[in-house]
Order: C-alpha cells, then sequence, then structure tokens
C-alpha cells in the first residue's frame, strides 16, 4: 500500500466556499473564475494575470486550497 495520497478531484463549488476576501474574490470571478475546480485547473503565472492577485495573493490561495488536500495546477518546466 502506498502512503502516497492521491490528488482530489476539485468539486465544482463556488469559490464563496473557500472565504477568500473581497478583493481575491473579485479579481478571481473577473477573471472567470467561479468555482474551485477553476481554480484548482489554473496556473499561479495565469492567476497573477488577474486584477488584485499577485504572488502573495497566490500563495493564499494555495495555502487554502492545500488545506483541503488541493492545489493550483503545477508550472510547466
Amino acid at each position: 500500500m502506498s502512503t502516497r495520497r492521491a490528488r482530489r478531484r476539485p468539486r465544482a463549488l463556488d469559490i464563496d466556499a473557500l472565504c477568500f476576501s473581497r478583493a481575491i474574490d473579485r479579481g478571481l470571478r473577473e477573471g472567470g473564475v467561479e468555482t474551485i475546480r477553476d481554480l484548482c485547473a489554473s496556473r499561479p503565472r495565469d492567476l497573477m494575470k488577474l486584477p488584485h492577485v499577485g504572488p502573495a495573493v497566490v500563495e493564499t490561495i494555495r495555502s487554502v486550497l492545500q488545506m483541503y488536500g488541493l492545489d493550483l495546477v503545477m508550472e510547466d518546466s
């Protein structure tokens, strides 16, 4: 049995469920990110192109997602 955790598939819940600040929520929605699934399908560099989203916000988003066993798409090498 593997000790490695399988990556969970994010649900299509609204991003409101993650309780981000209004500025983060607004920036994500202006960029077309409406659900947790949309968010998890995003790359950090693409999120940083959105209003109100910079490196610190991306780290906040990743921290919140990781509490639920989720994460953003990994960057291409």
